[in-house]
Formats: structure tokens, C-alpha cells, sequence
């Protein structure tokens, strides 16, 4: 029996592996759960010998993590009964795969990992928002599916900071339309099963390591619809190209949408040619036709002007030095006879 309290605690969780038994001849038989259980980790109770599971009181529990009973068979336990929920309105239960269930099921794939569905929207209490990007987050984690609103601290959400929401047991997350930009290792080490990023029409940069070390296997690039801009295409660290909409599975690389202003041929007859993207140490623009570029300007995601020289300058081609700018997204501003135009650039 596990009391309440030990140690002058309240026992809130038990860690990944804490009764796991090595050894299946001195393995546990009988479990009695404390009704203030919040979480059981990873494998907590796996390879034992327990016969049978009561999780009733447990009305606390919001989180049962993968294998955590697994392992148990050969003594008579396959399946356990998700409990009732303490928490007013909230009575539906989800696996890793996006299945869900009732309170009261009963479940026999002890496997995989079970979360009751309680959303919450994050707040301005919760999070540190800089020039629109979150570059902390300290909600409690016994919050699983997590909904990110369009303004946080007064500001429109636009990126995500690296590794902000890292290791936080998320198992849904509900993104912003507004997202531009998610660095480096953002949602890496959750719990989440699927990603839907339908809604991130303005999203145009995924870092490394974004949605890596989760359990779902393959995510679909959104298609952005930037006002003035149409989807050339998807390219990763690899220079890899994918369309929008299209499935990829390759969590470690970035993947980067390649935009082109709508109607610059239009307005005259220009070509413009800027690469290499992504750049490196030197970014070169040419351009044929009858304009001649008046204006180039480059910006970082949060707006501010990037400080860059440019090395050649004359009717065909310019070239900005790049080398001492920071890996990033970048926006880059240029006029053709008075017509602004935009192009991302990732360094």
C-alpha cells in the first residue's frame, strides 16, 4: 500500500521505472494506489507479478505513461479500468494513437500511454512572450493538451523559442494561426500522438528537432497563405523539396517554405533571382528586365532590422554579407520600380 503521504508529502506521481522489478521471482502481487495519484511514469509498475489492478479512488489520475503495467500478464493482469475523474466535466481518456475512451473503460493494450483529456489554454501567467515569440513557458503540467491563442501579453503570437516546451508530458497541442516561426527542439520529449498543422497558415520555418522523440511518426507541412506570397515549396536542411500538404517524416532535419511575391511579372518585366536559400555567407540577388532594385532591407522574425553590408551593388546584381548573421528566419525586403516585395531567408 502506498499512502497518501511520505516523507510529509502528498504523493502526487510515481517516477519512471520506481517499482519496476528486475527480477520476475520477487516481483509485487498486489498494489494499493493513493487516491491524491496525479501521474504513474513510464514502466513504473512493469514486469511484476500483480494479478489485478483497482484504479477506482484514483480520481486524481490524469496520466498513466507508457508500459506502466506491461509485463504483468503471466500473473493474471491484462487489462485495467481508466477510473473516474475528480475534475468536473472531464470524463474522456486518449492513448498515444488518438484513440478515445470513456471513464470506466476497459482497457487491454497496457502498452501504450493513457491521458485524460482535460484542454487548457495557456495564459499570460503562464508564459514569457518576447517581441511575439514564447520564450518561456511555466504552466503545471497537469494540464496534457495544451491550446496556444493567437495573443499572449498583448502581443500576437508569432514564434516559438528553442526547447520552450521540451520534456513536458504534453499529449495535445493546439497551435496558433498566427505562428510564423518554431525553433529548435520547441516540443521535443512529449507525449504528443498526432500534429495538426492545418490551421498555421502563416507558419513558414520548422527548426531541428521540433516534434522529435514523440510518438506520432509523420506530420503534414501546412500550405501558407502570406498575403502577397504563394508556396513555391517546402525544402529541408537536405535541400529536400515537398509541397504543401505533403507527409514527412524526418523530424531532425528543418523544413523551410520557400515563398514568391504574386505579380511581380506582372507589374513589370523582371525576373529576380536570389540564393543560395538557405545562405550561408553571402546572399546574392540578380536581376534582368526593366527594373532596377531602388531598396533592399533585411528583418529577423521579431521585426528588427538586420545589420548587414552590402558587398556589390550595380544595375544586374547586389550581394549582402551574411556571414556574421545569427541561424535564423529572416524577411527580406526589396523595391522594384516603388513596389515593395518580401522573400524569406533562413541562415
Amino acid at each position: 500500500t502506498i499512502p497518501n503521504i511520505l516523507s510529509r508529502q502528498t504523493v502526487t506521481g510515481i517516477g519512471e521505472s520506481a517499482f519496476e522489478d528486475k527480477y520476475e521471482d520477487k516481483g509485487i502481487t498486489s498494489i494499493t494506489l493513493p487516491d491524491s495519484l496525479t501521474y504513474i511514469g513510464r514502466r513504473a509498475f512493469a514486469t511484476n507479478n500483480l494479478t489485478n489492478l483497482e484504479l477506482s479512488n484514483c480520481t486524481a489520475l490524469t496520466y498513466i505513461g507508457k508500459e506502466a503495467f506491461t509485463e504483468n500478464e503471466n500473473a493474471g493482469m491484462s487489462e485495467i479500468i481508466l477510473p473516474l475523474s475528480g475534475y468536473a466535466s472531464y470524463d474522456t481518456w486518449k492513448d498515444e494513437y488518438d484513440n478515445y475512451y470513456n471513464a470506466g473503460d476497459t482497457i487491454s493494450d497496457l502498452s501504450t500511454v493513457y491521458n485524460l483529456v482535460i484542454p487548457y489554454t495557456l495564459t499570460d501567467d503562464d508564459v514569457t512572450v518576447k517581441n511575439g515569440v514564447i520564450d518561456n513557458c511555466s504552466y503545471s503540467t497537469i494540464y496534457h493538451d495544451i491550446i496556444i491563442p493567437d495573443v499572449l501579453s498583448g502581443q500576437t503570437i508569432m514564434g516559438i523559442a528553442d526547447s520552450t516546451f521540451i520534456s513536458k508530458t504534453i499529449t495535445g497541442i493546439t497551435l496558433p494561426g498566427s505562428l510564423t516561426q518554431i525553433n529548435n527542439r520547441a516540443f521535443n520529449l512529449n507525449s504528443l500522438g498526432r500534429l495538426d498543422l492545418s490551421n498555421c497558415t502563416a507558419l513558414t520555418n520548422i527548426g531541428e528537432f521540433v516534434f522529435d522523440e514523440n510518438f506520432f511518426t509523420e506530420f503534414n507541412l501546412p500550405t501558407p497563405t502570406v498575403t502577397g506570397y504563394l508556396l513555391d515549396y517546402w525544402q529541408d536542411a537536405n535541400s529536400n523539396t515537398y509541397a504543401g500538404g505533403s507527409a514527412v517524416t524526418d523530424f531532425k532535419t528543418s523544413y523551410t517554405a520557400i515563398l514568391t511575391p504574386v505579380g511581380i511579372n506582372e507589374t513589370a518585366n523582371i525576373t529576380i533571382n536570389i540564393y543560395p536559400n538557405p545562405v550561408t555567407n553571402i546572399l546574392t540577388i540578380t536581376q534582368t528586365g526593366d527594373g532596377i532594385i531602388t531598396h533592399i532591407e533585411l528583418y529577423n522574425i521579431k521585426g528588427q532590422k538586420a545589420d548587414v553590408n552590402i558587398l556589390v551593388k550595380n544595375s544586374e546584381t547586389l550581394q549582402l554579407d551574411t556571414h556574421e548573421l545569427k541561424q535564423g528566419t529572416y524577411m527580406l525586403k526589396y523595391t522594384i520600380n516603388n513596389v515593395v516585395y518580401s522573400k524569406v531567408i533562413v541562415k
